[in-house]
């Protein structure tokens, strides 16, 4: 028997290792290269991992991804990407019925999205702070009914959408800081029914919102428009019968409010004008019961305020025109039986009033700092005038 030495030992030891070594690399390369000939096109299939998931961590020259319904059922889908993963264009298949919740949040890179007709939801926040986004494509014969929660929230790169017909809801800061959104337009026959809480607020370069013979809509949402400082001039809907809290607030160049003919709006919220520091002239629907406080409040080119005959307002709330400089004459509906705190304080130009019979108290400082007021008659049917109701009129 022939007896192997210690130093052949030593060398078969060292040359197993090297062939161990060489085999890892080798299916490393396997991998490696696998994926880059899945690449070819730059489109990913979806290889998943075996914990069911998607591969995107070091794909980083992804650019165009085509997605099947099971694919899109994966939970947290595209966690992993982010400015690495180049991801760029977004193609549905059809079938797939909703996009789901912060499914493709913080995709960086996404340019465009093509969305079927078979989708009936867009989760909350599915899309939000992809900052590059400036597409957004709707197939026609669309059934998407909701657009969820901050589903597009800070796409800071997107300027035009166009609201699906189909749509009933959007839900709130859907669209949110969406800082260069310029146009926004909501198809002919459209069923939307509301726009949520601060839906499109801080979207500062937004100058047209085109409802297209719409009737179905009743409710424009809290903050919905707050602080679209471009905004010049808005047409409100028939159907609408609310205005939210500060719905369009601070939007400082809009300078033309219209309801439509026939308006069955029956609230403005608090604040929901206020700060409008271009809005000229407004006429307050027949249908109106109640104006909530500070909601004209410092709208300082307004003129003149008018109230449509028969109007059903039931009183002039606490700093409702506050600080309207310039205007100069209201006439007062016959169904208001109080004028509250500081309703038309420091309205440095209002001259003429017309107080109705129907006043029963003026409260404290309604018309404190009405420089240019003159002459003022109080019907009898006044019971009470609060502290400084006139003070500083100083004419």
């Amino acid at each position: 028997m022939k007896i192997k030495s210690k130093k052949n030992i030593k060398k078969n030891r060292k040359h197993s290792r090297k062939n161990v070594i060489k085999n890892k690399r080798s299916r490393k390369n396997v991998g490696k290269y696998s994926r880059k000939n899945v690449m070819r096109g730059g489109i990913w299939p979806f290889n998943k991992k075996r914990s069911g998931q998607p591969n995107l961590k070091s794909n980083h020259n992804l650019k165009d991804l085509k997605l099947s319904a099971k694919e899109l059922n994966q939970k947290k889908i595209l966690e992993k990407c982010n400015e690495k993963n180049k991801l760029y264009k977004i193609i549905f298949n059809e079938f797939i019925t909703n996009i789901k919740v912060n499914m493709f949040k913080k995709c960086s890179s996404l340019h465009s999205i093509t969305i079927p007709a078979s989708v009936t939801s867009i989760g909350e926040y599915a899309f939000s702070e992809c900052k590059n986004l400036t597409t957004v494509t709707f197939i026609k014969g669309r059934q998407l009914k909701s657009i969820g929660e901050g589903a597009f929230f800070k796409c800071e790169s997107l300027q035009t959408i166009i609201i699906a017909a189909s749509i009933t809801s959007i839900g709130k800061y859907a669209f949110n800081e969406c800082k260069n959104l310029k146009n926004v337009t909501f198809e002919k026959g459209s069923q939307l029914e509301s726009i949520g809480e601060y839906a499109f607020s801080e979207c500062k370069n937004l100058t047209t919102v085109t409802f297209n013979k719409y009737r179905q809509l009743k409710s424009i949402g809290e903050g919905a428009f707050f602080k679209c400082e471009s905004l010049q001039t808005i047409i409100i809907p028939t159907s609408v019968k609310s205005i939210g809290i500060a719905a369009f607030s601070e939007c400082k160049n809009l300078k033309l409010v219209t309801f439509k003919k026939g308006s069955q709006l029956e609230s403005i919220g608090k604040s929901a004008f206020s700060g409008c520091e271009q809005l000229n002239t407004i006429t307050i629907p027949a249908s109106v019961t109640s104006i909530g406080e500070y909601a004209f409040s410092g709208c300082e080119q307004l003129e003149k305020v008018t109230f449509d005959e028969g109007n059903k307002l039931e009183s002039i709330s606490k700093g409702v025109f506050s600080e309207c400089k310039i205007l100069n004459t209201i006439t007062i509906p016959a169904s208001v039986t109080s004028i509250c705190e500081n309703a038309f304080s420091g309205c440095e130009q209002l001259n003429t009033i017309t107080i109705p019979s129907s006043i029963t108290s003026i409260d404290e400082g309604a018309f404190f700092k009405c420089e240019s007021l003159q002459t003022i008659i109080i019907p009898a049917s006044v019971k009470s005038i609060g502290i400084a109701a006139f003070n500083k009129c100083k004419k």
